[in-house]
């Protein structure tokens, strides 16, 4: 791949790129990058200063592509390693149910502690985003930090804690571990079965409709057996 950089004339910035896919390229630890250049040469028959120019730029600003929620074993060291991953709800395959891909607008964002000790893998994750929900009392949009974490243990050999539900298995020529429906289904976990706005919301009046938040409404409130008046609260 030398070759490539050189022609537009600045040093070699990815010395250990073995293959290329479309508009992507793979270093030797199958790490995958956007090729900013892919297509340039075929395409423009005469050098253009100005094509030179917004190249050369541009290359200096390639960035890792993180794939959703995949980690890559081979930029893994033993001991401690520390990722941040990002992933959309699309990504995440979140926008199938349409309420859930409103919820989620916004990043989901993943602080992930991997320890590797030779083929095993403990793998800590916590997962952060903003939700957006509807308020269940008073039917007002309202949002909040939704936080959640869980821990899993990855192993390339059968051990006997291996039926645990928290333990995966990965194939001997495994490259990455794929966290998506883990890190979906606990997003999912994390979301509260009644969703309020706040725990004091006084929600709407059950003869005329109006928020009890905003305003008192002219409504003559019946009273209410005192049999029943715990199940109220609950409403």
């Amino acid at each position: 791949m030398e070759h490539v950089f050189w022609n537009i004339g600045h040093k070699l910035i990815l010395p250990n790129i073995i293959k290329g896919e479309g508009c992507y390229l793979y270093d030797d630890k199958n790490q995958k990058y956007v090729d900013m250049e892919s297509g340039v040469w075929c395409t423009i028959p005469i050098f253009s200063l100005t094509i030179y120019k917004i190249i050369v730029k541009f290359t200096f600003f390639i960035e890792t592509l993180e794939i959703e929620m995949e980690i890559k074993l081979g930029t893994l060291h033993d001991g401690i390693n520390e990722i941040n991953l990002e992933a959309s709800a699309g990504e995440l395959g979140l926008e199938k149910d349409e309420e859930m891909a409103q919820s989620f607008p916004e990043k989901i964002s993943a602080g992930i502690e991997v320890q590797k000790l030779s083929d095993r893998y403990y793998v800590k994750t916590k997962l952060f985003t903003t939700a957006y929900f509807l308020c269940d009392r008073c039917l007002e949009n309202f949002n909040q930090n939704l936080k959640c974490s869980f821990r899993l243990y990855y192993l390339k050999s059968v051990e006997e804690k291996a039926d645990e539900s928290n333990y995966r298995f990965l194939p001997g020529n495994a490259h990455e571990i794929d966290l998506t429906e883990d890190v979906k289904e606990n997003l999912l976990l994390a979301v509260p079965m009644k969703k309020l706005c706040k725990e004091s919301c006084k929600g709407l009046c059950t003869n005329c409709g109006a928020n009890l938040n905003k305003k008192k409404c002219s409504c003559k409130q019946e009273k209410i057996d005192p049999r029943w008046e715990k199940l109220s609260r609950i409403l």
